[in-house]
């Protein structure tokens, strides 16, 4: 992620940290989780807190004390709150840990469904939260989100998940961010056992074996319960837990007639129950659908495999009758942002070295070079050349860039 910072001040890095925030340094595996903890107990259900809740969360940790410095240099400015997990992966990146337990515990975090897997939308949180909170501590300027886009795109270009594994792979064949995870990492990690001593007492026993044995059974603690509560998938930015879920579908299964329900109907049984909807819900038809296409209707912008998440949170599988969900994702489709449309279009002309209005493989390969790896940037380019032709058009490169269901006009 640190090829996606850049810097005003001369002869200035990512190893360079704020002075005033060195305390975010060096912290030790169970300080980090101590303080996630404490974010899963009392906030858990948005990314974005106050002054009074970073207080709450940092009792008994490393941020005791100084949470007015931490807001200052984390405050987002339009929101007037910091966001929790910028910090987070600020304070990994730069811990006393060795770097592939950093990645594991960002994994650990930024799991928001519980797979032990990385989505795409979950990968492309994580790598803003890095950037963001890498930025933040050594004062430097952030890439635009649809570059860090690009990035998960381009890491997702073959595969729907990343394992911890491929992770680390990832990481490892990545210089730039092999380097800094390696910062502050112990150069050593183990401790010899002294030799000869672990089986000198050893006593010879007898064993009976129709003595019948005892299995201790592991009881789940309450930090892993709440944290399985919540659980979630983010979709547009909006944070929808297990809990949201097992309640919509309580309420579903209340007035369902074998499986389906009248859409009006639903919509007035979840108002009632203080559940709030987007604008631009078509809340009053009679039609009747099943509870896949509910979720389809209530959840506009989400994906198939975030419908199909949210659905494993209260035991289903996906079931998809295509007519009404092709129909539904087919009225999803946007027309991208006018002001993204000039950005795109800098960005091609850039890209497009010969001007011949197609951005080739090795022009993209230059424009990447320092950013992806040569086989990350073949599987991008074959994947979004759809016309099999020498070079990306305007659209299809824009493709690489926009959600799925994003139309370029």
């Amino acid at each position: 992620m640190g090829n996606l910072i850049t810097y005003s001040r001369p002869n200035t890095s990512i190893y360079d940290i704020h002075p005033n925030l060195k305390t975010l340094t060096n912290w030790l595996r169970e300080d980090i989780v101590k303080l996630y903890k404490n974010y899963i107990f009392y906030i858990s259900k948005n990314f974005y807190i106050s002054r009074s809740e970073l207080r709450r969360i940092s009792r008994h940790t490393s941020l005791e004390g100084i949470e007015e410095v931490i807001f200052t240099y984390f405050l987002k400015p339009q929101f007037k709150r910091i966001n929790i997990m910028e910090l987070l992966a600020g304070i990994i990146t730069y811990a006393f840990l060795d770097w592939e337990k950093k990645i594991a515990l960002g994994i650990q975090i930024f799991d928001f469904d519980g797979s032990k897997n990385l989505t795409e939308d979950e990968f492309f949180i994580m790598a803003k939260c890095f950037t963001y909170g890498i930025s933040i501590m050594t004062l430097g300027n952030s890439a635009d989100n649809e570059v860090i886009k690009f990035l998960s795109q381009s890491v997702f270009a073959d595969r729907s998940e990343m394992t911890i594994n491929e992770l680390i792979m990832w990481i490892r064949h990545n210089k730039i961010l092999y380097d800094i995870f390696q910062y502050n990492s112990p150069s050593i990690i183990k401790c010899e056992k002294i030799k000869n001593t672990r089986f000198c007492n050893l006593e010879r026993k007898t064993v009976d074996l129709k003595k019948p044995t005892s299995y201790h059974r592991r009881i789940k603690s309450s930090f892993e319960s709440k944290r399985e509560e919540n659980f979630s998938v983010i979709i547009d930015s909006k944070i929808v837990t297990k809990n949201d879920m097992i309640l919509i579908k309580r309420r579903f299964d209340e007035i369902s007639d074998n499986g389906y329900v009248v859409v009006e109907n639903m919509f007035k049984i979840l108002k009632t129950a203080g559940y709030k909807f987007e604008d631009g819900l078509n809340q009053g038809s009679n039609k009747k659908i099943s509870f896949y296409d509910f979720l389809m209707m209530l959840f506009k912008n989400a994906t198939r495999n975030q419908i199909s998440r949210l659905l494993k949170f209260v035991g289903m599988g996906e079931v998809r009758r295509a007519s009404m969900d092709d129909e539904i994702m087919e009225k999803k489709k946007k027309i991208v942002d006018p002001k993204l449309v000039s950005t795109y279009k800098m960005m091609f002309e850039k890209y497009d070295a010969n001007k011949d209005g197609r951005v080739n493989l090795k022009e993209l390969k230059n424009a990447l070079k320092n950013t992806f790896t040569e086989k990350a940037i073949e599987n991008l380019f074959e994947k979004f050349n759809k016309e099999k032709s020498e070079g990306l058009d305007l659209k299809e490169f824009v493709k690489m860039y926009a959600p799925e269901n994003l139309e370029f006009p």
